[in-house]
């Protein structure tokens, strides 16, 4: 799914369609996830699905209302599409 998702790739179908075949995600993958009550901006700008304002917007929430609970927490941020949360939060963690 996340092919779809690199930038030189969204106005190609053809071509995620043709790389589908050619790639697969071990079942034992555990995606890497930031803990976003300590990452700072510099360390989430860079996740493509958050990008310089939403990483903003994360770390000015956490100073503001304090630590989050749950990454579901994030949802409390107006600019996060339900979509874009959906694609984010296997990459969040809260300790």
């Amino acid at each position: 799914a996340q092919l779809a998702d690199v930038f030189v790739l969204r106005d190609a179908p053809d071509l995620v369609d043709s790389l589908r075949k050619y790639t697969f995600v071990a079942p034992s993958f555990v995606p890497q996830t930031v803990n976003i009550n300590s990452a700072t901006f510099d360390e989430l700008w860079p996740h493509p699905y958050v990008g310089k304002p939403l990483a903003r917007l994360i770390v000015a929430f956490r100073k503001q209302h304090g630590p989050y609970k749950t990454p579901e927490d994030l949802r409390q941020i107006k600019i996060l599409k339900e979509e874009s949360f959906a694609k984010l939060r296997p990459y969040v963690r809260c300790e």
